[in-house]
């Protein structure tokens, strides 16, 4: 197998056969990837190179066999093999590791265990409209993360594990100098509020979730040292939102139908003073949205009634429920920041 790039196979020079053929390997990548992480293989290998022998033993696995599955994800530049049938990590490993500061792993999980599963039922959706979701597991998804507490877990840890580069991104595009009190509206584990009380020592911070997941968010912000300065409030933003806030950050649109993300920012616009910022941090469909971007707006689509929306699909939720969108500040991640004031 050709070494896997950021860009589209198509883009690489590829006949037509080729590049057909190449893309139908995804689904082999997506399993030898969740296999080695669910083995915990880079976790392993963080002391230096192993052997097949040695890490079959600490695994439980056929050495023959994680050999091979090695061998292959070495030649997409995930291991590398130093000596026949011994591997290292590579950087692209680290993603891999449980405690490294790269580390994708329980977004790998979740995407692996859960996702990867409905989509064997693309064509229902694509023929019905319907969430392939639900048409597997009969229930939608966070009815169904509140049956399943493990893949629950992996998902807020994975969202948090993807956040960093767009939290990193947050505070490189926008200035909260002057603000006083921000608050995150569903901003999971608290890791973005984390990130941006420690850029700024005076701000405070309002984390807005559910109950079940100010347990763990609790964690992360004292682990961040930001605890003191964040309040953590439960309740349903589809029924209200705190006030006192001079931002209100919301990265949660994706999720939801036009109309119960109308719910949600009419809420906001109600808890908002009038010198009030909201800023929705999302991915923006444009001409010239790279390709995997589409594919998370089908995984929307698959998976629940969201959407990844257009600018003007921004403007039209945002006029209706009594917003001027001021602008939409591109960042260095796939995220904008789309600005809006109460009229």
């Amino acid at each position: 197998m050709e070494p896997i790039h950021a860009s589209h196979p198509a883009d690489q020079g590829s006949s037509p056969q080729e590049t057909i053929l190449q893309l139908l390997q995804g689904f082999a990548v997506t399993q030898a990837l969740y296999v080695a992480t669910k083995l915990g293989i880079a976790d392993h290998l963080q002391h230096g190179p192993q052997s097949c022998t040695s890490l079959a033993e600490q695994t439980g696995t056929n050495a023959d066999a994680l050999c091979r599955l090695l061998r292959a994800l070495a030649s997409m530049g995930i291991f590398t093999e130093t000596a026949p049938a011994v591997f290292d990590l590579t950087p692209l490993a680290l993603c891999l590791q449980t405690d490294s500061p790269q580390s994708l792993r329980n977004f790998i999980l979740f995407r692996t265990e859960q996702d990867y599963v409905y989509w064997q039922h693309a064509l229902y959706t694509i023929r019905t409209g319907e969430s392939a979701f639900e048409h597997t597991f009969g229930v939608e998804r966070f009815a169904y993360f509140q049956q399943h507490p493990e893949i629950k877990d992996h998902f807020h840890r994975g969202m948090g594990e993807v956040s960093v580069l767009n939290d990193t991104a947050l505070i490189a595009a926008y200035d909260f100098t002057g603000m006083q009190t921000v608050i995150d509206i569903g901003g999971s584990h608290g890791t973005r509020l984390a990130t941006l009380l420690e850029h700024y020592p005076t701000l405070r911070g309002i984390l807005f979730e559910q109950a079940t997941t100010l347990e763990q968010a609790q964690k992360s912000l004292r682990a961040g040292g930001v605890l003191d300065r964040c309040d953590l409030v439960a309740g349903d933003w589809f029924t209200s939102i705190p006030t006192g806030g001079d931002a209100y950050l919301l990265s949660i649109l994706h999720r939801w139908n036009d109309a119960r993300c109308l719910t949600l920012l009419t809420n906001c616009h109600q808890a908002m003073s009038p010198t009030a910022r909201l800023l929705i941090l999302e991915r923006v469909i444009t001409p010239t949205t790279p390709w995997r971007i589409h594919l998370a707006d089908l995984n929307m689509l698959l998976s629940s009634s969201g959407q990844i929306r257009t600018d003007s699909a921004f403007q039209e939720l945002l006029t209706r429920a009594g917003f001027t969108l001021t602008r939409i500040i591109p960042t260095d991640s796939a995220i904008s920041i789309i600005e809006a004031t109460p009229r």
